[in-house]
Order: C-alpha cells, then sequence, then structure tokens
C-alpha cells in the first residue's frame, strides 16, 4: 500500500497546534456551554488525522491517516447525547481514472457524549458498532466486523448552540482477519 504524501508525524503536530489554538478560544470569553435540553437535536461534523494500524489479512502497515466523520441524534437527559456516527479513515485516495485505486476504513457506530460537568463543554465520548475495512483494487478485501472506541472532547462555545469541538479518540475493531486501531486527534463543529 502507497502512503499518502504529506501524512506522519507533520500532520499530528498541526492537529495539536490547532487543539491549542482553540482552547485558547475559551479564555478570550466566548460564552459557556449550557445544560441540554432533552429532546434536542445535535448534528456534528468531525476532520482529524488519525494514527492507523491494520493488521492481520495480509496487512501491516501503521500510518498517519485523514479522518472525516458526521453524527446526529438528540439529547436524552440535560448531559447526555445519543446519535450514530459514519465515517472513517482514507487509506488511498480514489481515482476516476483507475478504479483499482482507493482504500479506507469506514465505521457506523451507536455513539453517545457524557457531560460530566455542569457548564462546561467537557465530554467524555464512547460508541460501538460495525467496522469496514475495504479495498477497491481487484484483489482487494470488503470484510465487516465490529469495533468500539472511547474518547474526550471539548466544545468551545461559539454561540449558545454552535461549538467548535476539539477531540481525541481510541478506536479497535476487525473487519475479517484485518485487525484495526486508531489514535485520532482532531477538531469538530458541533450543533447542539
Amino acid at each position: 500500500m502507497r502512503g499518502a504524501p504529506g501524512t506522519g508525524r507533520s500532520g499530528i503536530a498541526l492537529a495539536a497546534a490547532a487543539l491549542v489554538l482553540l482552547a485558547g478560544a475559551r479564555a478570550a470569553g466566548a460564552p459557556a456551554s449550557g445544560p441540554l435540553d432533552v429532546g434536542h437535536l445535535f448534528f456534528a461534523g468531525d476532520l482529524g488525522v488519525g494514527q492507523l494500524r491494520r493488521s492481520g489479512g495480509g496487512f501491516d502497515d501503521d500510518q498517519a491517516r485523514f479522518y472525516m466523520a458526521g453524527s446526529g441524534g438528540f439529547a436524552v437527559s440535560s448531559r447526555v447525547l445519543l446519535g450514530l456516527e459514519i465515517g472513517g479513515w482514507l487509506v488511498e485516495a480514489g481515482d476516476i481514472d483507475d478504479p483499482g485505486r482507493g482504500a479506507g476504513v469506514a465505521k457506523l457506530f451507536v455513539t453517545g457524549r457524557v457531560y460530566p460537568f455542569r457548564m462546561s463543554g467537557f465530554h467524555v465520548r464512547a460508541g460501538a458498532g460495525a467496522v469496514n475495512a475495504w479495498e477497491n483494487a481487484p484483489d482487494g478485501i470488503d470484510a465487516w466486523g465490529a469495533g468500539w472506541e472511547a474518547g474526550i472532547g471539548y466544545d468551545v462555545s461559539l454561540t449558545y448552540s454552535q461549538h467548535i469541538t476539539p477531540f481525541l479518540v481510541y478506536s479497535r475493531g476487525s473487519a475479517g482477519a484485518v485487525r484495526v486501531r486508531a489514535v485520532t486527534l482532531g477538531v469538530g463543529y458541533t450543533w447542539r
């Protein structure tokens, strides 16, 4: 598998610098997050860099990969969000002129966020569900399995309901014979 150009430690360092800058925005006087309204919907989109390790099934690689996910759901209490999340890590970009190119690891999880402190954007997130390891190559794989994730995040308020959300998540799963692990650092947009 070819590595994507521009990935590696520089991508992780850039994401870490962005998190530090966003955390400083909280000290600059952004409005505080309030308790969640029960039944209120939430939507989130995340971008980041994940140190993705694939092993087994003919794979043995461990590289930084682009990560993207979207989620949505509702508040089941004043401090708990539940919903669905779809996303994953791009291993190799597809090419319209070469249909054999393209690979990734996708996930479809039931996800939750718990805000343990009143009037704070800090949260613990967790999820579990289906994992798909795929390749477009003629002899590539398209295997499904199960996985889970756990992490932390912080909603930096832009307005009462709009937030920039730095996060750090550990994910693990297997799809057929392929075992997957990832540590992902990123920034998201959350509307809740």
